[in-house]
Parts: structure tokens; C-alpha cells; sequence
């Protein structure tokens, strides 16, 4: 067994591994190798030549009043014949303790299933994110309200107006490809009125919920100002067969007026330097 960093000729039997594990098209595939893999470093794990298993470390950082640099774990997988003989967790230890030898000071990673919370976990991943999810019916009617599309030079001042601190947010050079995504997603990322902004797209497994992933507000307030007015009646325009939302916000009491809704976990994070808390909010990313 070999690890190794991937080259172009291995994008091929990348992408086929790819679509075996995610059942990911040919076109989102080429989305992540134009936008992200250039810029990103993905390891592979060769067995008698072959590449067996994948994973990609994309750049991170961390905005707080002590800022940090770190990666995302993204993009694990092994091909279906040569799973059960441990080279997602070789591929997976090998690729972080390089990041960390760059200088990274943590690895994030969203486990897709509660197995893999627990597999993570048991490799090192130990401080878990989280998030608010929120569930909100939408209205009837709509009011038509003016938009513009969030880019990559506009969405990074945007977010750290409304989010300030304790989130995790992505190098310039990713927003091209994260963006791009919600475009095959079908999502949105829109600023409006006063530079309020909303990114989200429908839910993969039912189309009369939208995910509403980050809603910019000012105040904290949440369902008495027109902010989440204004992002339903965008939602509903575009999204006629939606019916309801859910709303992720940070997991922190910070909202007066916002009670219910649920905790869950969401990422986890290796690092031997640095101790999240509770109000660190990673949720913008890739599925």
C-alpha cells in the first residue's frame, strides 16, 4: 500500500470512485476538479497500483478574535471492492497529520451518518459543531422583492458583517467553487435589502422543504424583523412547490424570539491547539 498525492492522470479512476461512493454526475465531478482540486491537495491510496481510496484537503479558516487557518476534510471515499480493509481511515490519518505539518491548526470534516460521527471519532476527531435547525411554513402569497447574486468578492465581506466571529469560512479561491455548487444544487445565494442575504437550496429528499443554510440579519430578533419576511417571499417565488422551510442558525441562544427548534450535531473538528465552543458555526460547504 502507497499514499500519495493525486496527479491529473489520476482524475479518471478519481471521478469513477467518486460516482461509485456519492453517485455523483460527471458534471459535478468536473465542478469540483476545475473550481476546488486545483487548489486543494487530494491523496490517494494505491494498492498493487491501483487507487483504492480518496481524500481531498481543501483550506479553511477560522474567524475569531484569534484567527486560524486550517482545512476541510472533504470528498472521503473508497472504492466498493476494496472497502472493509481500513484505507479510508489510512487515507484520512495520513492527509491530517500532513495538513497539520503545513501549519493547519485544525481539521473539519461533516460526517454524512451517525456511523460515521462514531468512526470519526474514534480516529481523533473529538470537538463536535452544531447548529439549529428550525422548521417554518412559508406563505401563501408573495411579494415581489429586488435580489442580486451573492460572488465570491461580495459574499466574504457580507458574511463576516453578519456572522463577526466564531465561524468558519473559506479561502477567496473556494467561494468560486461552494457557490458553483449550490448552482448544481438549484440553490441560491442572494443578497437583498440592505445587504441582508440568504444562501440555501431545496432539501435533496424532499422538494417542498427548502434548506435555508445561512439567512444575514442584524439583530436578534429573528421572526419579528422583515429579514425572514423578505427571504420567504424570495424562497416562494422561486420555489413555488416548496411549502416549508428549515432554518440552520447557529446553536447559540442569541435569538429573543427563538425557542424550539432542535440542536443537532453537525461537523467535527481535529486539533491539538485549538478548543471550540459552542458558538463556532460552520455550515456553508459542499454536501
Amino acid at each position: 500500500m502507497k499514499i500519495s498525492i493525486a496527479s491529473p492522470k489520476d482524475k479518471e479512476r478519481i471521478a469513477l470512485i467518486w460516482k461509485l461512493s456519492f453517485g455523483s454526475s460527471d458534471d459535478f465531478f468536473e465542478l469540483f476538479y476545475t473550481k476546488a482540486y486545483p487548489h486543494s491537495r487530494t491523496y490517494i491510496v494505491l494498492e498493487a497500483g491501483e487507487i483504492v481510496s480518496v481524500a481531498t484537503i481543501i483550506k479553511s479558516n477560522f474567524v475569531a478574535d484569534t484567527p486560524s487557518k486550517g482545512g476541510y476534510l472533504y470528498g472521503v471515499c473508497t472504492h466498493p471492492d476494496h472497502r472493509g480493509k481500513g484505507y479510508a481511515k489510512r487515507v484520512i490519518e495520513y492527509a491530517t497529520e500532513e495538513a497539520l505539518k503545513w501549519g493547519m491548526e485544525y481539521i473539519v470534516t461533516r460526517p454524512a451518518s451517525k456511523e460515521l460521527f462514531r468512526f470519526y471519532r474514534s480516529i481523533g476527531f473529538n470537538q463536535t459543531l452544531f447548529r439549529r435547525k428550525l422548521s417554518l411554513p412559508l406563505p401563501s402569497s408573495t411579494e415581489k422583492i429586488a435580489t442580486r447574486d451573492l460572488k465570491y468578492n461580495n459574499i466574504v465581506p457580507i458574511r463576516k458583517y453578519f456572522l463577526q466571529k466564531n465561524y468558519f469560512a473559506w479561502d477567496r479561491l473556494y467561494y468560486d467553487y461552494f457557490l458553483g455548487y449550490l448552482n448544481y444544487a438549484k440553490g441560491i445565494a442572494l443578497e437583498f435589502h440592505n445587504h441582508r442575504y440568504i444562501i440555501g437550496h431545496p432539501n435533496f429528499e424532499d422538494n417542498t422543504t427548502f434548506d435555508l443554510l445561512e439567512l444575514g440579519h442584524p439583530v436578534t430578533s429573528i421572526l419579528r424583523y422583515p429579514t425572514l419576511y423578505y427571504a420567504e417571499n424570495i424562497i416562494k417565488e422561486r420555489y413555488p412547490e416548496v411549502e416549508k422551510i428549515s432554518l440552520y442558525l447557529p446553536p447559540i441562544a442569541q435569538y429573543n424570539d427563538i425557542e424550539e427548534g432542535e440542536i443537532e450535531e453537525f461537523a467535527l473538528v481535529k486539533s491539538d491547539t485549538i478548543i471550540f465552543n459552542s458558538e463556532s458555526f460552520f455550515n456553508f460547504s459542499a454536501e
